[in-house]
């Protein structure tokens, strides 16, 4: 049996999009570098629109935004997720994480970027599978059988190589 750690559970929240930045500037950006002030994790700068999940783990609540790509690799297509906190640490922006995805082998369909787009991709793009990010691993092989946490511990562990500077 394949022993995989449990998630937090979370809620669902609103739909946050940066250009509309409502929300109060109370974190430090997740990019290296940056230390701009963050609403969520990302500063206006490095943020894209999303879900906000709100987590709750040992009596602590923490927000994420949660970005949605419609990728397709092999002929098919799937939503891959990322959270704001990780691509600003692993990747330091939007551009370079598609970069990546490119690399990997991925097609990049489309970013969801707007809430009504989010609603409706299962009618433009039927039989979607969802997963965390990347499905396939770091260079296409090296993550082959791993579980999605292998793949997401060896790109933190590699963090530094996929970074390009703020």
């Amino acid at each position: 049996m394949l022993n995989m750690p449990v998630l937090p559970e979370g809620k669902i929240g609103k739909w946050y999009d940066p250009s509309k930045n409502d929300e109060g500037l109370h974190r430090t950006c997740s990019v290296a570098g940056c230390g701009q002030v963050a609403a969520y994790n990302l500063c206006p700068k490095h943020a894209f629109p999303g879900r906000v999940v709100q987590v709750e783990r040992n009596g602590n609540f923490t927000h994420f935004v949660i970005g949605s790509w419609v990728v397709e690799r092999r002929g098919k297509r799937r939503i891959l997720l990322l959270n704001d906190f990780a691509l600003g640490d692993i990747f330091c922006s939007r551009a370079q994480a598609e970069h990546y995805l490119v690399d990997v082998g991925y097609t990049v369909v489309e970013f969801i970027s707007r809430e009504n787009a989010s609603v409706t991709m299962n009618i433009r793009y039927p039989g979607l599978t969802i997963g965390f990010w990347p499905m396939d691993g770091m260079d296409g092989s090296a993550a082959r059988g791993k579980s999605d946490w292998e793949i997401l511990n060896l790109m933190a562990r590699n963090r530094a190589s996929l970074r390009t500077k703020v």
